[in-house]
């Protein structure tokens, strides 16, 4: 947690000494929650941003998954506490790594391509842990699980920002996290039972 603090702050240190400042184009006299209802209902209005929200929703619910429930069922309870860390590490890693990798990719390679081999590969992961015993003995395979997670999230994070990137609609890339945090959010601090600990 320590680490993860000092690249947080690290991180805003940086956006606020080098990142260029921009104008405001927030109306002051409207509230806050008002515009965000507004950019909302301009989201769901266009029709490929009604066709991503499931993607987004998708996407924070297995990002809740990643970081609550598979740390705690899978890894807490098979191999230790320790290994939470580094696991989450490999996790960041690759998710970084790939999302440059699929960023050039995708100049060659149709979204649609992409896309698919994430679905084919997130759909068998998830069917993997549901079937797989958990040992203490192979942890390699936990690291592996990381990996390909990384790996997934890295395309759907990388795609989804790309569509609302070459979208025509100047309002949808404003909450384009809402709905993926909504989910996060669900998925986390509503603690849904999505593992179950024997």
């Amino acid at each position: 947690m320590g680490a993860y603090l000092v690249f947080a702050f690290t991180g805003f240190v940086m956006i606020l000494l080098f990142l260029e400042k921009i104008g405001a184009k927030a109306d002051s006299e409207k509230p806050c929650l008002l515009m965000v209802w507004h950019n909302v209902r301009q989201l769901t209005r266009h029709k490929q941003f009604r066709l991503l929200i499931p993607l987004l929703i998708f996407n924070g619910f297995e990002q809740g998954f990643v970081y609550s429930d598979y740390n705690k069922s899978y890894i807490s309870c098979a191999i230790g506490i320790e290994y939470v860390g580094t696991n989450m590490i490999t996790l960041g890693m690759t998710n970084s790594v790939f999302s440059i990798v699929i960023g050039l990719l995708s100049r060659h390679v149709p979204r649609e391509a992409i896309v698919g081999v994430g679905s084919i590969l997130h759909v068998g992961l998830m069917v993997f842990l549901l079937v797989w015993i958990p040992a203490s003995n192979l942890k390699a395979v936990y690291y592996v699980i990381s990996a390909l997670w990384g790996f997934c999230d890295a395309i759907w994070q990388t795609q989804c920002n790309c569509e609302y990137d070459v979208t025509p609609c100047e309002k949808g890339a404003h909450v384009q996290r809402l709905q993926q945090s909504r989910a996060l959010e669900t998925a986390l601090y509503k603690n849904l039972p999505v593992v179950t600990v024997k």
